[in-house]
């Protein structure tokens, strides 16, 4: 009895631990409109805040919750602002975000770079995860159509375990069908040379306010990411990720997008091969590291 006791109180602690790191993240929007912004640039004790919910989350995997259930749960709210197209501050909230995520895995030692690819001497290619509707229109146009928001930050990736981390092999709400899309390099190239990094630190020789300014004229924005291995772990690579918006979107779809192929069935087998214990490596695709032209 007393055994049982001490588990349940151990998982009691566990909980309230994640429970109190998730509400902390989840209300940091109505913080930084309290403060207006400057809980965001470590004033009015941001820091402190961001420390809290370190506290939170290490206490819960001191409890012997999951570190990779914590950053999921980062993921899916970093997910959901990057879709935001009229939340004012999301920016500092992804950058809030980010800045946990990097301090819970330990992401100051991942400063290797690579853009990783499948590419041809005019293409490379680019991944993203769909629901049915947007997918199937677009195979039949080549390119995306009136179901596809123009209006919304569209993210691409050319890391194909990083779009199966993301879309969980095929398997999540709105991103069961997976496309691989080429597009011609010098739009990739463009792309690349043009975006501003989304997450603000002190050593890019800018002030926050300049950063944001950036942010805010921009059409295109780049994160390096953790690269993630079969089973979706961080690796000590970063992965590029690429999102457009405005004039970027319109070229993107009218100019760059050479083929679109659905891969969604080569996804699910790749899924259930891995799950019955094959080695799938010998199958994913041959990337390569690619290095960006000149514009």
């Amino acid at each position: 009895m007393q055994k049982w006791a001490e588990k349940w109180n151990r998982h009691h602690a566990k909980m309230r631990y994640l429970t109190e790191f998730e509400r902390k993240i989840q209300v940091y929007d109505s913080l930084i409109i309290e403060t207006g912004g400057r809980c965001a640039q470590g004033k009015c004790d941001g820091d402190k805040y961001e420390q809290k919910c370190l506290d939170d989350a290490r206490n819960y995997i001191l409890a012997g919750g999951s570190k990779k259930h914590l950053i999921e749960m980062i993921d899916q709210y970093i997910l959901f602002y990057e879709k935001e197209t009229e939340w004012k501050y999301q920016d500092l909230e992804m950058t809030f975000l980010r800045n946990i995520k990097e301090k819970l895995i330990g992401a100051a030692k991942m400063n290797k770079k690579e853009i990783r690819a499948v590419y041809s001497e005019k293409t490379i290619r680019v991944y993203q995860a769909y629901c049915d509707d947007i997918a199937d229109e677009a195979i039949g146009l080549g390119t995306f159509g009136k179901k596809f928001k123009m209006d919304r930050m569209t993210w691409i990736k050319p890391s194909f375990l990083w779009m199966m981390y993301r879309c969980g092999w095929a398997t999540k709400s709105g991103q069961e069908r997976v496309l691989a899309i080429d597009i011609k390099r010098e739009g990739f190239d463009y792309i690349v040379q043009h975006a501003i990094v989304s997450t603000y630190n002190e050593n890019m020789g800018m002030s926050l306010t300049e950063w944001k300014e950036q942010v805010q004229k921009s059409d295109i924005r780049c994160q390096w990411d953790p690269e993630r291995d079969i089973d979706g772990n961080p690796l000590q690579i970063r992965s590029i990720q690429l999102g457009l918006r405005r004039e970027a979107v319109k070229s993107y779809v009218n100019e760059w997008i050479v083929h679109i192929e659905d891969i969604t069935a080569y996804v699910k087998d790749l899924y259930n091969k891995k799950n019955a214990g094959m080695d799938i490596h010998p199958l994913l695709p041959k990337e390569q590291i690619y290095t960006c032209k000149q514009i």
